[in-house]
């Protein structure tokens, strides 16, 4: 079986696009409904949003603030065995 080679950036997994449409989907009928259950009141639906994607951002910072952290000893580490 040929080995695959790691995609060289980002969006080209096989996988990439399906999930995002899949996730995309999945987000924009959560919202279209909750749109029309509300009706009028649609303006509930756009204060979760909001604190959801606050929510979101501040997690996605701490991943890249945790990744970039492991990387950085990493080849710190890495450079400090080399010596």
């Amino acid at each position: 079986m040929p080995q695959r080679s790691k995609p060289d950036s980002w969006g080209e997994s096989p996988t990439e696009r399906p999930l995002t449409a899949v996730g995309s989907l999945a987000w924009n009928t959560v919202l279209v409904m909750a749109g029309y259950v509300l009706g009028d009141r649609w303006d509930v639906v756009e204060g979760y949003v909001g604190i959801f994607s606050k929510t979101v951002l501040v997690l996605a910072l701490i991943a890249i603030a945790v990744y970039l952290g492991l990387r950085l000893r990493s080849r710190d580490s890495r450079h400090r065995r080399a010596r």
